[in-house]
């Protein structure tokens, strides 16, 4: 499995906002200026198959109306893409794509996108896309957010988002390879994890390679000193 970091920093941080790309099939979030770092990077919007949202957050959806347009007007889809987002995700991105735009209720025809918004059902049973489970996780933030457990062929990478710590990063983790764990700021707040949570998650899984992201320039610093591998934007890793 391999996972390439597309950014790895917080809003406010020099790093592109955290977003990363499995196996070139599978997108997490969809941040502001995503299109143009992907075309940047020569990555191939054709090859994509699943972008999972963790929640509704400008630095994590932000660009979809670019995306859709994108599908819509460049580059024809021979097959669809599947949206896996929180409930509302259809009346949200209508709304950015009128934003941003103008008013197209077929968007989503258009752009070849099929949208699964979450519900109880999706939580206890995940769903299986071209080999790939996925599974997600309710976490604690300031909305309604997840995180998203992906497995195929025995390996295992996990994401938490943005969270604090809480029971089901536990459950998030467990059983995972590599994990990427929000890292907002040095100190834990009431909606970020810091550094000692993950410090506690390196403890609890010493089978997992914890990995920070959504990192301010101040958490990256201090991540360095207390010893744990920093990813930067554009890095790749395999599982």
């Amino acid at each position: 499995m391999k996972i390439q970091m597309i950014g790895t920093g917080s809003l406010h941080a020099h790093s592109f906002s955290s977003c990363a790309l499995i196996d070139d099939a599978i997108l997490l979030d969809c941040p502001n200026g995503f299109v143009k770092r992907l075309r940047n990077m020569g990555i191939n919007f054709n090859k994509i198959k699943v972008m999972l949202i963790t929640h509704f957050h400008g630095d994590h959806d932000f660009d979809m109306p670019f995306l859709l347009r994108e599908y819509k007007m460049l580059i024809k889809r021979t097959e669809p893409l599947i949206l896996v987002a929180p409930k509302g995700a259809r009346e949200r991105y209508l709304k950015l794509y009128e934003m941003a735009f103008s008013k197209c209720e077929a968007i989503f025809d258009d752009a070849k996108i099929e949208i699964i918004e979450i519900d109880e059902t999706f939580l206890s049973k995940g769903i299986i896309i071209d080999g790939y489970e996925i599974s997600v996780y309710h976490v604690e933030h300031s909305v309604t957010a997840y995180g998203y457990k992906i497995s195929k062929e025995n390996k295992v990478v996990a994401f938490t988002g943005d969270t604090v710590l809480c029971d089901n990063c536990y459950e998030l983790i467990k059983g995972a390879g590599m994990a990427f764990a929000d890292v907002t700021l040095p100190n834990a707040v009431p909606v970020h994890m810091g550094i000692a949570d993950i410090e506690k998650l390196r403890d609890t899984f010493p089978n997992c390679k914890i990995m920070p992201t959504h990192m301010s320039e101040d958490a990256r610093e201090k991540l360095k000193q207390a010893n744990f591998d920093v990813p930067k934007d554009g890095d790749v890793f395999v599982l």
